[in-house]
């Protein structure tokens, strides 16, 4: 453990094995099998032969995607896409001209209305998918508009694997990324405003809770992982559901260098911002700096940023003796709600109380 201006640092590298693949199902309709009676149990009884007897279909037999190299690519996106058929018909090989005569198959106007989103969306998963292997910026960011033209219901999961940002950074090259990243990601991009993606960075995917840091780290890809922390509201202290941190997921040193070179650069800007806040007697900016940066707040809870640090490098006087010497009672309740010392002493030997006369 180091510590830069107050920063602890940390890096523990998972023992944990590269996952480079999850299976993708689809469902695939049973055979139909018939069952008639023999020729002379029909001549004996003087009946016909029984009609065939068709069976439903099962969902049991299963099979790969043709994208199941990655991670990404869960059972929903498959599903949704390989059961078109079962909104236009009942899937039964048998007896089709008495169920189309019976239940006719509606043109696409006339399609249910509470069937349709599940055939839009599923048809507009499938069109990512497509567009991701052409690597074809414009066909990409078509399909991702498309996809969020729509904002989902209120309440509704997300997709299994998490945003398009987790499926572009996995099958892209970078400078598709890249324009993806500055489109949706970036705060104010004109991609952002229209589709609520600003939440792509951080979110998590099912069942692995990997955000799209986790997969860039676990792939070894550093030139993407640099463009991730470029966004703003980046937060690499989320744990997956195995409990990793992205940097525990790195697939070499280089990638936990970077890592570890980014979370530098982010502990010293909070210290300055501190710096600049309590010189300027703006506590209360000290206490809204942590309040409303998840980041930030992270790194003060796991000890990356040391709450007891000296801020004044001259004095060595931490947050807490900077409160007590302007008498700030919101700022000495908050440093301490946050673990502060009341005992750590400055250069002089002086503790916060001592110095608050």
């Amino acid at each position: 453990m180091t510590k830069i201006f107050g920063i602890g640092l940390t890096t523990e590298k998972s023992s944990t094995p590269i996952r480079t693949s999850v299976d993708s199902t689809t469902r695939n309709s049973n055979s139909v099998t018939s069952v008639q009676h023999s020729s002379g149990s029909s001549a004996k009884s003087g009946l016909p032969p029984l009609a065939p007897i068709s069976k439903s279909p099962s969902n049991q037999d299963e099979q790969k995607h043709p994208f199941s190299s990655t991670s990404l690519y869960s059972s929903n996106i498959v599903r949704g896409a390989s059961s078109r058929m079962s909104f236009f018909s009942d899937g039964s090989a048998s007896n089709s001209s008495l169920h189309d005569s019976q239940h006719p198959v509606k043109p696409p106007g006339q399609i249910d209305t509470a069937k349709e989103p599940m055939l839009e969306d599923s048809v507009k998963h499938l069109q990512l998918v497509n567009a991701l292997g052409t690597n074809n910026l414009d066909a990409v960011l078509a399909a991702i508009l498309r996809l969020t033209s729509v904002p989902p219901a209120i309440g509704s999961p997300p997709p299994s694997y998490g945003s398009p940002l987790h499926l572009v950074l996995s099958l892209c090259q970078k400078s598709i990324v890249e324009n993806i990243i500055a489109t949706f990601c970036m705060p104010e991009s004109n991609g952002a405003t229209k589709s609520n993606s600003l939440t792509w960075i951080n979110m998590q995917n099912s069942p692995d809770g990997e955000t799209p840091l986790h997969i860039a780290s676990r792939l070894g890809r550093l030139d993407i992982s640099d463009m991730l922390f470029r966004v703003p509201n980046i937060d690499d202290t989320i744990r997956n559901a195995n409990g990793k941190t992205p940097v525990e997921m790195a697939k070499n040193d280089k990638v936990m260098e970077l890592f570890e070179g980014h979370r530098t650069d982010f502990c010293n800007s909070i210290i300055t911002a501190i710096q600049s806040h309590l010189l300027n007697g703006k506590s209360q900016c000290v206490i809204d700096l942590f309040m409303n940066n998840d980041r930030a707040r992270s790194y003060l809870a796991l000890g990356w940023i040391d709450i007891n640090a000296p801020i004044d490098t001259t004095t060595d006087q931490s947050i807490l003796h900077f409160a007590a010497k302007n008498d700030d009672l919101i700022l000495i309740n908050w440093t301490l709600s946050q673990g502060a010392d009341p005992n750590v002493k400055d250069k002089k030997g002086k503790k916060p109380l001592d110095v608050s006369f």
